[in-house]
């Protein structure tokens, strides 16, 4: 019969495009990325790291992984009809090193400086320096630490780091003594520096004066000098400290040669000893005569007087006289004559 029957239907298929969008692709290391999906009316959207786990679900998500990630989004309309993107993101890390001097002198310059790895485009700023160059000369006096804040320009993370500079002083200063500070011609004088017998010394003096390369020499001023000393420590650090050792104007007469004119040999302690006094003698001869001319006491060392005997036996009183040659540190020249009483 050949009957036919026929209809048309229109079919209108479901079309939809997903995509992850984030301003945060590079981020600070740290930090966090905020991920966003475009919105379609009728599509829910679930998130998934690289394991396949999701993660979030709804038009944004936010991660902060440790490297580099990508994470992927499925949209699904009402038809069970899906998409699918994925985006990766990377967080950026500091690789810097802060080097330096460690330790230096007091008045050296220590150099520090950062060093950047990773080739980004970083600004520094130190304190308490102010600077805002990457490597900085400083001249601390004391132990000091400086610390730096880095900058990263295109997305603003930052870093700080931190150097020390340990500064070698010495502790106690400095200081010479001398013992004594005042010395007569001839004599000497103990100088002594309060540091570390192991360090170096270098003396000098200004009367030219050979000084022992030591912490605790013994001079012999020539006239009032005053001695320097540059020690040097185990860090190669130096100091110096100066003392003036007086020597009083020398005077070899009667005013600084003394020889009593009268003594009591009698035992009781007081003036039994007849001697010369003086802070100066480099040589003497004393002779003392009775009045008869006959030498009774003869002595050329300072410190050996007479106790007013002769030949073992004590003398009386009497007047008797005396000659006194000496000769002083710088040449000069003395000599006196009188008489000397000797009382019971």
């Amino acid at each position: 019969l050949g009957c036919q029957a026929a209809d048309t239907i229109c079919l209108t298929p479901t079309y939809f495009e997903v995509q992850i969008s984030s301003e945060d692709v590079d981020f600070c290391s740290g930090g966090e990325a905020v991920l966003n999906v475009n919105a379609i009316d009728g599509v829910t959207y679930e998130w998934f790291d690289a394991n396949n786990q999701l993660i979030g679900t709804g038009l944004t998500v936010t991660v902060s992984p440790a490297d580099t990630s990508c994470y992927h989004v499925i949209g699904t309309n009402a038809l069970g009809c899906q998409d699918a993107d994925t985006l990766c993101v990377n967080p950026v890390f500091f690789d810097l090193d802060i080097t330096g001097t460690n330790g230096v002198c007091i008045g050296d310059p220590a150099v520090i400086t950062v060093t950047d790895h990773n080739g980004q485009s970083l600004s520094y700023l130190w304190d308490p320096t102010g600077a805002i160059t990457p490597s900085i000369t400083v001249n601390p006096t004391v132990t000091t630490t400086y610390s730096v804040t880095v900058t990263n320009n295109t997305l603003g993370c930052t870093e700080v780091l931190s150097y020390t500079v340990e500064v070698f002083a010495f502790d106690p200063p400095i200081v010479i003594t001398a013992d004594p500070d005042t010395v007569y011609l001839g004599n000497t004088s103990q100088l002594e520096v309060n540091q570390n017998p192991n360090y170096d010394y270098v003396w000098s003096a200004s009367t030219g004066e050979v000084v022992s390369p030591i912490y605790n020499p013994v001079v012999t001023p020539s006239g009032t000098t005053t001695y320097c000393v540059t020690v040097t420590d185990e860090h190669g650090c130096t100091g110096t400290a100066c003392i003036t050792v007086g020597v009083p104007e020398l005077m070899c007469n009667e005013d600084a040669i003394f020889l009593p004119n009268a003594f009591t040999p009698n035992g009781d302690g007081e003036n039994d000893v007849l001697k010369v006094r003086s802070n100066f003698v480099t040589s003497m001869e004393l002779n003392i005569y009775n009045r008869w001319g006959q030498k009774v006491f003869t002595s050329k060392d300072i410190n050996n007087g007479w106790d007013g005997t002769f030949n073992g036996q004590e003398l009386q009183p009497d007047v008797f006289g005396y000659y006194l040659d000496v000769s002083c540190p710088d040449g000069q020249k003395y000599f006196e004559k009188g008489n000397i009483t000797l009382l019971h």
